[in-house]
């Protein structure tokens, strides 16, 4: 039955069938019909542009986010112009591209590696950790040995962390807790009590295909829990 401002028509889906009015200027119930199918499409297409858009945005703000720990983990200029560097503020300088060295020269040459935070362990380990992004993918593509071990914050962005052996070496467990404090320190989840890290051999790393920079993939790996903190000693002459 057509009224002033729609039509009166039987709600079928009631259990009680009460008739209700559906507001609408359309001249016949087949044309209110099409009209609110037509809403309908509309009102699809837009909530799939929406949750599209939230996608880009999220993504966007988790590498803000990500960039926003790097920067306050800076503490100095020079990793300070690496973060400008990847935000395209800067212009990217050549870094070296030299082959992984020698067990014999790797400590004299881990001050020397760009865009890296130098540790040593308690047990005398060389630890390097990447300043952002890009440093974080040549570290652990270019300069880390397959035999050498990787750690990451587990589901937060984060630096990659490398600690520098010998193949065959063994890695003491203090050595393993102090570089899974400094991944947890170097991670969007500094702040937090506890955190998970995970580690494994280099080896077991693989870039995603067609990803940012530093996003990876682990074939195997194990994890502990710690407390984000600098337990190891500072190196201060790396690059």
């Amino acid at each position: 039955m057509r009224t002033a401002s729609g039509f009166l028509v039987t709600d079928h889906y009631d259990p009680e069938q009460r008739v209700i009015e559906i507001p609408t200027s359309a001249a016949t119930p087949q044309q209110a019909a099409a009209e609110y199918f037509q809403r309908y499409r509309k009102a699809k297409q837009g909530a799939r542009v929406i949750a599209e858009r939230r996608a880009v945005i999220e993504r966007e703000l988790e590498e803000l986010r990500r960039l926003q720990g790097r920067v306050e983990a800076a503490d100095a200029l020079p990793t300070l112009a690496h973060i400008a560097r990847d935000l395209g503020l800067a212009p990217s300088g050549e870094h070296s591209a030299a082959g992984r060295p020698t067990p014999t020269s790797r400590r004299k040459d881990a001050a020397r590696i760009p865009g890296v935070y130098h540790f040593r362990s308690s047990d005398g380990f060389d630890i390097l950790v990447g300043k952002s992004a890009e440093d974080n993918e040549r570290l652990t593509f270019r300069v880390a040995a397959p035999h050498d071990i990787w750690l990451h914050a587990a589901d937060y962005p984060g630096s990659h962390v490398i600690i520098r052996r010998t193949k065959g070496q063994a890695v003491p467990p203090r050595t393993l807790l102090e570089a899974a404090q400094l991944a947890a320190f170097f991670s969007q989840a500094r702040h937090s009590s506890k955190v998970v890290v995970t580690y494994t051999e280099r080896k077991f790393v693989s870039k995603i295909p067609r990803s940012k920079p530093g996003l990876v993939r682990l074939s195997e790996f194990r994890s502990l829990t710690v407390e984000p903190k600098i337990t190891a000693e500072r190196v201060l002459t790396e690059g």
